[in-house]
């Protein structure tokens, strides 16, 4: 990325975090918030409405000569915020419109864990991890479909360092080729917990949290895999 670009990107951030802050703001408005030059505001607001990251809205000026305002706000529409918060009793799952709106309040109850056991452990043990990844990742799979991205493919990454290193589980799993395939990942013996910790693993599910949270998610997508 080109210094000229980066900036520009750090201040369109400085554009949204003060619409997102304010609701709604004029250009001189934003030019007291951010610091930043009105013609440079001007093409930084058409790139953003480009992208559908602000839209414009009407404003009825009580002065009677001259044009009124011109006064933008977030698209509220623009994209969606996840977050998952997995706890020892529950396991909860919010949705946020960019104006942090709530749209969908999700609460599963969670395995019960030792208290004996470090917060990280306890996560790692929970079937709802395992669930809620899986699920995360099928996402991120049709997310793709409409923006192309780098997939992380934690399924399949964590499937095969199991295979690379079985020690942890092939004492449990029988069977034949394609049963020990379905154990891997669905077994209520659950083997899978030894491998999140596994580099390559750990470097897939951030890749999959980064792909989440710096793209766009349909509302559609979350009510399917992470239903009430």
């Amino acid at each position: 990325m080109s210094k000229v670009r980066k900036k520009n990107e750090i201040r369109k951030n400085l554009v949204l975090n003060a619409l997102l802050q304010n609701g709604h703001l004029s250009l001189s408005g934003l030019k007291k918030y951010t610091g930043i030059t009105h013609p440079v505001l001007s093409n930084l607001l058409t790139s953003l409405k480009k992208d559908n990251f602000v839209v414009g809205i009407n404003c009825k000026s009580s002065i009677s000569a001259g044009r009124p305002p011109a006064i933008v706000k977030l698209n509220s529409k623009a994209g969606f915020i996840l977050g998952i918060d997995i706890g020892r009793l529950f396991t909860k799952y919010i949705v946020l419109d960019l104006v942090q709106n709530i749209i969908a309040d999700i609460r599963k109850k969670s395995i019960p864990l030792s208290n004996d056991i470090s917060v990280v452990d306890k996560l790692e043990k929970a079937f709802s991890f395992r669930e809620a990844v899986f699920a995360l990742s099928k996402i991120e799979e049709l997310s793709a479909k409409i923006k192309s991205i780098r997939l992380s493919c934690i399924v399949e990454v964590v499937d095969e360092q199991m295979k690379i290193n079985p020690k942890f589980w092939e004492k449990y799993y029988k069977g034949n080729a394609g049963e020990q395939f379905f154990d891997r990942k669905f077994s209520y013996i659950d083997r899978i917990r030894y491998y999140w910790s596994n580099k390559k693993v750990k470097e897939s599910l951030l890749k999959l949290l980064s792909n989440l949270s710096n793209n766009k998610i349909p509302l559609a997508l979350i009510s399917q895999y992470l239903p009430n």
